[in-house]
Protein backbone atom coordinates (compact mmCIF):
# COMPACT_ATOMS: atom_id res chain seq x y z
CA UNK A 1 0.00 0.00 0.00
CA UNK A 2 2.95 2.69 1.06
CA UNK A 3 4.39 2.52 -2.57
CA UNK A 4 0.87 3.70 -4.55
CA UNK A 5 1.09 7.62 -5.21
CA UNK A 6 -1.43 8.99 -3.27
CA UNK A 7 0.60 8.67 -0.27
CA UNK A 8 3.87 9.75 -1.50
CA UNK A 9 4.04 12.85 0.87
CA UNK A 10 3.35 11.06 3.59
CA UNK A 11 5.54 11.07 6.72
CA UNK A 12 6.01 7.22 7.81
CA UNK A 13 4.56 8.79 11.03
CA UNK A 14 1.14 10.09 8.51
CA UNK A 15 1.02 6.50 6.58
CA UNK A 16 1.21 4.81 9.83
CA UNK A 17 -1.53 6.47 11.32
CA UNK A 18 -3.62 5.68 8.06
CA UNK A 19 -2.63 1.95 7.84
CA UNK A 20 -3.60 1.88 12.05
CA UNK A 21 -7.47 2.54 10.91
CA UNK A 22 -7.36 0.71 7.60
CA UNK A 23 -9.37 -2.17 7.26
CA UNK A 24 -8.88 -5.01 3.97
CA UNK A 25 -11.94 -6.02 1.95
CA UNK A 26 -11.98 -8.60 -0.93
CA UNK A 27 -15.00 -7.46 -3.03
CA UNK A 28 -16.02 -10.90 -5.76
CA UNK A 29 -16.34 -10.08 -8.99
CA UNK A 30 -19.94 -8.30 -10.21
CA UNK A 31 -20.69 -7.48 -6.66
CA UNK A 32 -21.51 -3.81 -6.20
CA UNK A 33 -19.01 -2.09 -3.51
CA UNK A 34 -22.02 1.18 -3.09
CA UNK A 35 -24.61 2.65 -4.92
CA UNK A 36 -25.34 6.17 -5.95
CA UNK A 37 -27.41 8.20 -3.24
CA UNK A 38 -26.11 6.03 -0.24
CA UNK A 39 -24.96 7.98 2.82
CA UNK A 40 -21.39 8.10 2.66
CA UNK A 41 -19.61 5.54 5.41
CA UNK A 42 -16.23 4.48 3.95
CA UNK A 43 -13.05 5.27 1.87
CA UNK A 44 -12.31 2.47 -0.31
CA UNK A 45 -8.87 2.11 -1.60
CA UNK A 46 -8.76 -0.25 -4.48
CA UNK A 47 -4.82 -2.04 -4.09
CA UNK A 48 -5.53 -4.69 -7.02
CA UNK A 49 -7.92 -5.45 -9.98
CA UNK A 50 -10.52 -3.31 -11.45
CA UNK A 51 -14.09 -1.68 -10.84
CA UNK A 52 -16.41 -0.18 -13.13
CA UNK A 53 -18.28 2.50 -11.77
CA UNK A 54 -21.33 2.41 -13.20
CA UNK A 55 -25.37 4.13 -13.42
CA UNK A 56 -28.36 2.31 -14.03
CA UNK A 57 -30.93 4.36 -16.57
CA UNK A 58 -34.98 3.66 -15.74
CA UNK A 59 -36.87 4.18 -18.96
CA UNK A 60 -40.50 2.47 -18.47
CA UNK A 61 -40.45 -1.08 -17.92
CA UNK A 62 -36.31 -1.08 -19.59
CA UNK A 63 -33.57 -0.80 -17.59
CA UNK A 64 -30.01 -0.49 -18.79
CA UNK A 65 -26.60 -0.31 -17.00
CA UNK A 66 -23.94 2.49 -18.59
CA UNK A 67 -20.31 2.19 -17.57
CA UNK A 68 -18.91 5.48 -16.95
CA UNK A 69 -15.67 4.63 -15.69
CA UNK A 70 -13.30 1.47 -14.94
CA UNK A 71 -10.66 2.42 -12.76
CA UNK A 72 -7.76 0.30 -11.33
CA UNK A 73 -5.21 -0.04 -8.19
CA UNK A 74 -4.58 3.16 -6.25
CA UNK A 75 -8.28 4.47 -7.10
CA UNK A 76 -9.78 6.31 -4.43
CA UNK A 77 -13.91 5.76 -4.32
CA UNK A 78 -16.09 7.03 -1.85
CA UNK A 79 -19.13 5.43 -0.42
CA UNK A 80 -21.50 3.45 1.54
Amino acid sequence: MRDLPIFAGLTPAEFELIASVAQSKHFSGGEIIFKEGSPIREVILLLSGSADMSKMIFHGDEVNEIIMATVGAGALMVGH
